[in-house]
């Protein structure tokens, strides 16, 4: 099985969708587990064991490019998600590019929010926001995504990981 993650925002809100990764690994320990992210934000994934591979989105130069380049950007990070053949695609976003993308993938099962719009009918699972965007964790609003497979949250605990460089410097640094 493979899972795919998306969340196409800022590297904290990248971090704090750790933990539905985490609760993904746990429910399904042989799953191949990719996470996509707007490019700057995978510093927060690399070497997380929970994630099989990142797919970065080069948000910057498509945005900052002609039309056509942004188009070939943008069919190129399409291309690259779909050949990956998931069978899950979940869109922590409110926004529209995650649920384009998770269609377009070519996934069976599409979760993400339902929004009452055009675009939530791409997705196969939709999942109430009965949460206020404004008035809860982000964590826990991630989290709400696994009642569509079923599952309940078992950790809420955010992972980071650090290389043996930077670990080692880390050690040396003042307490």
């Amino acid at each position: 099985m493979k899972i795919l993650i998306m969340k196409f925002r800022n590297i904290g809100d990248t971090l704090l969708a750790t933990p539905l990764a985490a609760n993904l690994r746990l429910a399904y320990p042989q799953a191949q587990i990719h996470f996509a992210c707007n490019e700057g934000c995978e510093a927060m994934l690399e070497g997380n064991a929970n994630i099989d591979k990142i797919h970065i989105y080069r948000r910057a130069s498509a945005k900052n490019s002609g039309f056509l380049k942004r188009i070939k950007t943008e069919l190129a990070f399409l291309a690259e998600l779909k050949s990956e053949h998931f069978d899950i695609a979940i869109n922590t976003t409110e926004g529209d590019r995650g649920a384009y993308l998770a269609f377009l993938s070519g996934a069976k099962t599409r979760i993400g929010f339902d929004r009452g719009s055009f675009v939530s009918r791409l997705l196969t699972h939709k999942v109430a926001q009965n949460c206020d965007i404004f008035g809860s964790h982000t964590i826990e609003h991630d989290l709400a995504l696994l009642s569509a497979l079923g599952l309940t949250p078992y950790t809420k605990t955010i992972s980071i990981a650090f290389d043996d460089y930077s670990e080692f410097f880390a050690d040396k640094l003042p307490a």
